[in-house]
């Protein structure tokens, strides 16, 4: 690794902040909050680009509980735009919207679209699968309220980076299993309120949690994130009640069907435990006709694009992001060309 990587995982191994396997259930919260003070944050974790505006909004959850959305606007531009949810990620049970702020701006200034960050519940609190059922319902209510939010519900797009790019796996794959259900009952209505997902991006994703791929022994003691800590991740993550390790429902790898799913960037880190699951996924998603560009960093750490201060591929890895999202994001070329792709 270069001199900025190693800083980078020097800053992490001195918070502590990923050694899961070292913290109570009990102290799990403290190491959920924002990184102090914010100009610090900004320095390490990057800064929003310029012009573009951030806000929260709350919304009601799906248990009636309340909803933390950030949302990032660009300035000027067309006033209909593009809906791309993200979704953070450690491990689906710490971390904050806060921390993909650089990211979320990044590709909302690139793609002149919305961005909206889901404050999603955490486990153990909220194990498994409260965080897609937030996901999936601040999207809801997000393309329901399309007209009035100057959004276009018939162009969005999902990503997040590792356990939110399990969360962004499985938006698309149940998006297009509701697509589906409803075009087989001829309900036109139920149709329309899905909209169209164009595009996802997977930032070293999980994608099968029983951690069985060879870079899970390549990388056991990884800067940053080890297999020890995924462990604790997943005893957290999975309740008593959740689906198992190996339900796709939770780890998007044993879906049965990969067709019809839509374009999917996959970003992954040589130095990670992910990395396998990662490729493997991207293959299996191409080898069913999806168009897919898999972008490898072989030699950083995990979670390397949070840390646009400290990690020199953190910008390439972010303009590659921006540039397929925007490829597919072009909704006046995408209508010409397809005017009705109800068939997915």
């Amino acid at each position: 690794m270069n001199l900025r990587h190693r800083l980078f995982c020097a800053f992490f191994d001195a918070m502590g902040w990923l050694k899961i396997q070292n913290m109570s259930a009990e102290s799990l919260p403290k190491h959920r909050r924002p990184f102090t003070p914010l100009w610090a944050a900004r320095i390490v974790q990057g800064a929003v680009p310029a012009g573009v505006r951030i806000h929260d909004e709350t919304i009601e959850g799906p248990t009636g509980a309340p909803l933390r959305l950030r949302f990032y606007t660009p300035s000027g531009g067309r006033r209909v735009r593009p809906l791309v949810l993200n979704m953070h990620g450690c491990g689906w049970v710490l971390g904050n919207v806060e921390m993909t702020e650089w990211m979320c701006g990044l590709v909302a200034a690139g793609c002149d679209a919305i961005v909206v960050s889901v404050d999603y519940r955490l486990a153990p609190e909220h194990p498994a699968p409260a965080a897609l059922d937030d996901c999936r319902e601040a999207l809801r209510q997000l393309l329901a309220e399309a007209d009035e939010r100057g959004l276009d519900p018939r162009c969005w797009a999902a990503f997040g980076d590792s356990a939110g790019g399990n969360l962004s796996a499985l938006l698309a794959l149940h998006h297009r299993d509701a697509r589906r259900e409803a075009r087989a009952m001829g309900d036109d209505a139920a149709y329309a309120t899905l909209g169209e997902m164009r595009v996802h991006g997977l930032v070293y994703p999980v994608t099968d949690l029983t951690f069985s791929s060879p870079s899970y022994q390549r990388n056991e003691h990884a800067p940053i994130l080890t297999a020890a800590a995924m462990h604790a991740f997943r005893g957290h993550y999975l309740g008593p009640d959740s689906p198992g390790a190996d339900d796709a429902s939770v780890s998007p790898h044993f879906a049965g069907d990969f067709t019809d799913l839509p374009p999917a960037i996959v970003t992954t880190a040589g130095r990670d435990p992910l990395s396998d699951e990662g490729i493997a996924y991207a293959a299996r998603l191409e080898a069913a006709g999806a168009t897919v560009q898999l972008d490898q960093f072989p030699d950083v750490p995990h979670g390397f694009t949070t840390m646009r201060g400290t990690s020199s591929a953190a910008q390439p890895a972010g303009d590659h992001i921006v540039a397929f999202f925007r490829e597919h994001l072009l909704p006046d070329r995408h209508r010409a060309q397809s005017p009705d792709r109800r068939g997915s």
